[in-house]
């Protein structure tokens, strides 16, 4: 019997013979680059991305699709980011509080102006209340100061629009006038341009508004070439 089993394993063995020896396993070994320093492995939807250590922001890694050269172009980036919010001077005490009334009055001035609201709202008390709660470092400007702010506002906004009539994209610009007569028995004109920028987008501009004399064509005429002269058109 034991004859028989040595015989049978002889017998295995030969018929491995001419058989290549199995090949023996290697552990597959995955270089890692350095970028993954600055960055954490996630997935979402089943997609790896590297998310930034310094902003958060995800970063398609895939190996396949991707590799890490997104990621490095990002982190020199974000580096040169970092680094110049780092070196930035604070605004001190004085500049913020200059910056905060600088931007409050402004933003001030576009609300009344937009609202149509009077020069006096900013004495209204609620208002104030308002303001002293939200924003206890703004000082609230007298409602001459606002109306002088606003006044500002208008000559920097019409050389704006100057520059606009004058550029190099305008060809034609149509005008239209609109009358009427106040409870007073006083008479008014306002005078606005149309005109399409090269984006073609329609725009709609007053740029004079006057009382006349009367709604004859000569008043409306006179009242007219003086508008169109004073904004250059």
């Amino acid at each position: 019997m034991l004859e028989d089993i040595e015989v049978e394993e002889l017998g295995l063995e030969g018929e491995g013979e001419g058989m290549a020896p199995p090949a023996s396993r290697k552990r597959k070994h995955v270089v890692r680059s350095d970028i993954w320093k600055e960055f954490d492995r996630v997935v979402e939807d089943s997609i790896q991305k590297g998310k930034c250590k310094r902003c958060e922001t995800l970063i398609a890694a895939d190996p396949k699709n991707n590799g890490t050269s997104a990621m490095w172009k990002y982190h020199a980036s974000c580096l040169k980011k970092h680094e110049a919010e780092k070196n930035q001077t604070p605004l001190s005490q004085d500049e913020l509080r200059q910056d905060i009334q600088e931007r409050g009055r402004y933003a001030l001035c576009r609300m009344i102006v937009l609202d149509e609201q009077q020069f006096r709202f900013v004495e209204r008390e609620r208002f104030r209340l308002f303001c002293r709660d939200m924003l206890p470092n703004f000082k609230i400007p007298s409602r001459y100061t606002i109306r002088s702010d606003c006044v500002e506002m208008f000559l920097e906004k019409r050389e704006l629009l100057k520059l606009v009539f004058s550029g190099p994209d305008m060809s034609r610009v149509s005008i239209t006038t609109d009358c009427w007569t106040g409870v007073n028995n006083t008479s008014f004109i306002c005078v606005t341009s149309h005109f399409i920028n090269k984006e073609w987008r329609l725009h709609k501009k007053i740029i004079s508004f006057f009382d006349i004399t009367s709604h004859k064509g000569d008043d409306i005429a006179k009242v007219l070439i003086k508008a169109l002269t004073n904004w250059g058109i």
